[in-house]
Formats: C-alpha cells, structure tokens, sequence
C-alpha cells in the first residue's frame, strides 16, 4: 500500500525509536499549516506492537507535531510496509544529516540500527554518512550509558568522546565522563591514560622481574630508607621504551620487590650485613633526594604538557579574535618591560617553541642546507600557523624568554614551592585567550600540592632533628 491516504491525527504517533528526540521550536511550521495546509504527505508505518496508534510515523515528525498544535484532525500520509530494520534506516538517512540531531541522538541511533543486526557498512551505506564517521559513533556509544548522555547534556563533543575510549576500564571512563565540561576535564582524561598506562607496564614487567627473583620477599617503597634494604634497582613507568635490563641475582643475597606504593615504580632491593653499615655511615639520604627531584620534574611535566596541549589546538576563532591577540601582546610588552628588563625577553625561544608544538631540533644541517624556513617547516609538519603564535607569544614572545623556559612552581632540587612571575604571566595570557586551569595547577601555583606539603614538612623535620641533635651536644659540653 503506497497511496497517500487522510488518517485521522488520533490514529498516528512518533515511532519509539526514532533517532531525533528534539523536534525544535516548531511555533512558525505550525503557522504556516494553519494557514495553507500540510503540503508534504507524512511516511507512516503500521504499528505492529500494540497501543493506540494504528500507525508510527517514520517520515514527517515535525510535520506531525506542528499539525497537531495547528489542529488539524486528519493528515495526508503515505501507508508504508517496513520490518523494524528499514525504519530504522529510513528514519537515521532521514535525520541523520541535519545539522540540529544532537551527537547524543546520532550515537544512539547507530547503536540501535547495531541491535537490529546491521554492519557498520551497511549503516553507512543505508544512512549516507561515511564508515568512518559511523564507526566513531559506534565506537562512543560503547561508552556507561548513564555518564554518556550526562556528558551529552553538558555539551560534550565527539571529540571529548573519542578521547574518552583510549580508556579500556569502564570505571575510568565513566569517572572522566563526569568532568566534562569542568576545568578537570583534561587533567583527568590525561591522568586516567597514563594510570591506564602505568598498570599495562607494571602488568607486563612485574612477572619477568619475579621470574628472575622468585623467592624475593614483598616490601614497601619505605624499606629503602631505612637501615635495613638497600636499592639495587628502580624502573620507571616513563623508562619503559628502553629499560634497564634485570641483573642477575647474587648467591647468599636476600632480595625484596616494592611495588605497590608508587605506581610508576617497581624497585629491586637487597639485604646483607654491608647495608646496615652503609646505611648507619650515611648522614644525608641521596636515593630519597634523587627520586624527590624525578617526582617534583615530573608533575612539571605534567602541567607543561597540559598548556602545551591547548597551544596545539589554539585557533583564533575571526580576525577581531587575531587583532585582540596583538593588542594583548603589545599590553604585556610594555607592563612588564620586556624591552627592559635584561632578559632578551622579546627574542623568540626556538627550542621552547618546537618542543611545545612537538617539532624535533634534530636535521638542522640538512634544513639549513635545503634553504627551508621555519614557517614552511611548520607548514610541512602541520603546525596551524595560529598555534605557532601563541607558542611564541608564551615561550619568549610576551611572557619571560630565557627565564620561562626554566620556570615552575615545584623547585626540582628540593620539591619546595616557587614563586613564578614568569609562569604567572603565561597562566595569566592563555587564560585571556580561553585556557582553564585546572586543579591540578592551581595547587602547584598555589603551594598547596600534596607532594609540595610533604617536601615540607620533611626538610622541616630534618631541620629539626638537626637542632635538637645540635642541642643535645651543647647540653653535653655545659655538662663537661
């Protein structure tokens, strides 16, 4: 039956699995109904799962619902036998190409096309939408539902998603879904990876190291400052493309593996009646300065790489957005006396700018050689000429020089907070322009990261036992 026939508007409802779940404002379609008509027949199927519709509308929704708000009783509609499969890829090629179908609806419409047994192919062939953009869609819609569609609400893009399935553990994901639309979202997204990461490697090398060492006994981080263990080895998480291989163990040596209190180290230490005595003639602890500067360098790391991140990605959105960025650099200029203040703060940081935007040093020769500017480098490697600026703007351009290069707020000798002007500047700059600190980075600026607060309180411990060992001794003297 494909003749266009009058049904009665009572008679007619949505389908349930249409894909569009906002019709939009419909106040003028409905207007323009009352006053000619309904000029383009709806496509209507049978309903075929009881209730009291005759009838599930696959073409015309909105049509359908601005008729009914124009009160109109009966519609032109062209009666269409269709199993469960082709609705569904009628309505999604109907729907999935407008530009108001929110990414939230296009997900769920694909997943449900799935559950009907249809191919990513055939779905793209079907919808008229590359595989490519199915299979990401596909590919987010396998993400914990309940988080998913929050996320959707807070303005999630496809984008955000897509960075969000690199994680493999559900919990993770949905932890991160939920600070979508947060300053944290970065941060957290990048954390989980590298926790994800973290627990791949320890998964894969923890085995090989017991393997050598089987009968090595279980100990923690601490062990290796006390008068007990001493450090015969540790990997870390950020060595793992080229570890240190495992050394053969000793006859008569007692051997014990900490693994569990930091995640991105595993450790190897031995026992014998030396370390004791190596460890009493110690009066400084070189290992716990050594592994407090690799934690202090890496959560300045960790915030770099989270600026630079933005920078990567930054594009000025029109020309008014462009002539602002220039107003603020001449504002910056002058207020901080770049020209002045001895530091060369105007000269562009070459090395700085390549490592923000990921362009190696390495081959200058041989581009030096071939004449290659490095625009038409960046241009070849595929830096957005928009993102080249704002690298230079913050890595000597506007914000310190020389002297951002070799800024932070954790003090990589000691782990002790540092005051920055140089990155307070640079903060103060991105932020202008968009850029979101996150927690994460307002506890470095602020000094009150947990690891800065323990650093603390340990060098202040150490002050203090050193003035009560200096006390006792003079007590001594008085006595004598």
């Amino acid at each position: 039956m494909n003749e266009i026939v009058m049904v009665e508007i009572g008679r007619l409802a949505h389908h349930p699995e249409n894909p569009r779940s906002d019709l939009g404002d419909l106040k003028e379609l409905a207007a323009s109904i009352k006053a000619q008509g309904i000029l383009q027949n709806l496509t209507v199927m049978p309903n075929t799962k009881g209730g009291k519709a005759d009838y599930w509308v696959v073409i015309g929704n909105r049509r359908f619902e601005a008729a009914k708000m124009a009160g109109l009783k009966e519609l032109p509609c062209k009666i269409v036998m269709m199993d469960e499969k082709e609705a569904m890829k009628t309505m999604m090629s109907e729907n999935m190409q407008r530009t108001d179908l929110t990414v939230l609806d296009q997900i769920q419409g694909i997943g449900k096309m799935q559950q009907l047994g249809m191919s990513l192919p055939e779905i793209a062939q079907g919808t008229g939408l590359s595989e490519t953009t199915v299979r990401r869609r596909a590919t987010v819609g396998k993400l914990p539902k309940k988080e998913l569609e929050r996320a959707c609400d807070k303005g999630a893009t496809l984008l955000d998603l897509l960075e969000i399935t690199k994680l493999e553990d559900p919990e993770d994901q949905a932890k991160v879904l939920e600070t979508v639309g947060t300053n944290n979202f970065q941060y957290s997204i990048a954390n989980a990876v590298r926790s994800q990461g973290m627990k791949k490697w320890r998964e894969e090398f923890l085995p090989k190291l017991q393997a050598v060492y089987p009968k090595a006994r279980k100990c923690k981080d601490q062990d290796r400052w006390n008068d007990t263990w001493e450090t015969v080895h540790t990997w870390r998480y950020d060595d793992r493309e080229n570890p240190d291989p495992i050394p053969e163990p000793e006859e008569g040596v007692k051997y014990g593996i900490a693994a569990d209190d930091i995640p991105w180290n595993i450790t190897l230490m031995r026992i014998d009646e030396d370390t004791k005595r190596i460890r009493a003639e110690e009066k400084d602890n070189r290992e716990w300065m050594r592994q407090l500067k690799a934690e202090a360098q890496k959560l300045n790391k960790e915030a770099n790489e989270l600026r630079y991140s933005f920078i990567r990605k930054f594009r000025f959105r029109n020309a008014k957005d462009k002539a602002l960025f220039w107003e603020k650099v001449t504002e910056f200029l002058f207020r901080n006396k770049a020209f002045t203040d001895g530091y060369g703060s105007t000269s562009m940081s070459g090395q700085l700018v390549r490592e923000i935007l990921c362009i190696p040093a390495e081959g200058y020769e041989e581009r030096r050689k071939n004449a290659e500017t490095f625009e038409a480098e960046c241009e070849r490697r595929g830096a957005h000429p928009d993102a080249v600026l704002m690298a230079w703007a913050v890595s000597g351009g506007v914000c310190g020089g020389a002297s951002y290069s070799m800024a932070n707020y954790v003090s990589d000798y000691n782990g002790m907070h540092v005051d920055s002007p140089e990155l307070d500047k640079v903060y103060e700059f991105l932020t202008f322009f968009g850029y979101q600190m996150s927690d994460f980075e307002t506890s470095l600026q602020k000094g009150t990261h947990p690891f800065i607060k323990n650093a603390k309180k340990y060098f202040e411990k150490k002050a203090k036992e050193a003035g009560d060992g200096k006390a006792a001794d003079d007590d001594s003297g008085t006595e004598a």
